[in-house]
């Protein structure tokens, strides 16, 4: 090999030793609080229940992720109703004008949801900070069906770990 080659492979495997170590502390300290937003609705209206949104708003010291191609975070988030067919995504805002996220808007259209357990979502946490409690979250939801709103109302619970 010649000397180029050599400092070739050298810098690819310093950029991949970096790479791994950066995606092995997102893995272990990066999703560190996790939650479950439910929501609920008349179940005799579930069948033409047409689009769900519900927006999280969450406490300092957490922080999600988002896609800087698309603004997204929806590879932090879990519909647990399904996606099959339908259009999903989940966008953090700053609800509070400081410049930093603390809301998580998540929509899901899709005919059929069903009321219940709506999506997982996973936070990343400031250096040292302490678990949070239900209480820290809160959540508004809006539901659709084809005749239009639907009554509704969610809750935010501390997923296990």
């Amino acid at each position: 090999m010649t000397l180029g080659a050599l400092v070739l492979v050298a810098v690819l495997v310093a950029a991949l030793v970096v790479l791994t170590d950066r995606s092995a502390s997102a893995a272990d300290g990066g999703a560190c609080e996790t939650v479950v937003v439910s929501v609920d609705w008349d179940r005799s209206r579930a069948e033409t229940v047409t689009g769900v949104v519900v927006r999280v708003r969450f406490p300092r010291g957490l922080a999600l992720p988002v896609n800087a191609a698309t603004g997204s975070a929806q590879e932090r988030v879990e519909v647990l109703s399904g996606t099959d067919g339908g259009l999903f995504d989940a966008i953090a805002r700053d609800g509070d004008g400081d410049g930093v996220a603390d809301v998580i808007n998540v929509g899901l259209i899709r005919k059929g949801s069903a009321p219940g357990p709506f999506a997982k979502i996973r936070f990343d946490c400031a250096a040292g900070a302490a678990p949070r409690k239900a209480s820290d979250f809160s959540c508004t939801s809006d539901v659709a069906d084809e005749t239009g709103s639907v009554p509704s109302s969610c809750r935010v619970t501390i997923a296990g770990h």
